[in-house]
């Protein structure tokens, strides 16, 4: 293989595993991080709290976002609330089947329970987990992890990366 080639292949590798972990990092890393602050809010502290207001309001066609708000105290202190699950859109762009049951359960000026965080009261949840499931955070750290592996490897390890990935469709391995 000619040393113009050579580079060639290594400024290849280094194009696509930068766009690659580019593109992972900006579509997984928020999923990943929310998913984890989902995590988080099973170790929040349940209270009582009573529903303020609770509605559905159309974004646009077949969109739909919880509009929700609550009350609750800690520690003699009063917070307000509007988040039902943890996550980017706390339920907004979902259909309008996946916020029925929410919508319908917690009525204005019923008594519920919220999880509030220990270590700041003024952030809270009505339901714990995630927007996200499970599987969407594992595969998207499964990307950046490969994304990361071959950024890695072409940056840092030419050498290596120049004899193992084929890239060019050249499989001879010449």
């Amino acid at each position: 293989m000619s040393i113009t080639s050579s580079i060639t292949k290594a400024l290849g590798q280094r194009i696509f595993f930068t766009i690659f972990l580019a593109i992972a990092g900006l579509g997984g890393l928020p999923v990943i991080l929310s998913y984890a602050e989902g995590l988080a809010s099973y170790r929040y502290a349940e209270v009582s709290c009573e529903i303020l207001r609770n509605k559905w309001i159309k974004k646009q066609d077949g969109d739909y976002k919880l509009d929700l708000e609550y009350r609750y105290e800690v520690g003699g202190e009063v917070y307000t609330g509007t988040r039902y699950l943890s996550g980017l859109d706390n339920l907004s762009n979902q259909r309008l089947r996946d916020i029925r049951r929410p919508v319908k359960q917690l009525q204005p000026g019923a008594k519920a329970y919220c999880y509030v965080n220990p270590r700041n009261p003024a952030q809270s949840v009505v339901e714990r987990g995630s927007v996200h499931p499970w599987y969407h955070a594992v595969l998207l750290g499964i990307l950046l992890l490969v994304g990361l592996w071959g950024f890695l490897t072409a940056f840092f390890m030419p050498e290596w990366a120049e004899k193992n990935m084929i890239m060019d469709g050249d499989s001879s391995g010449d």
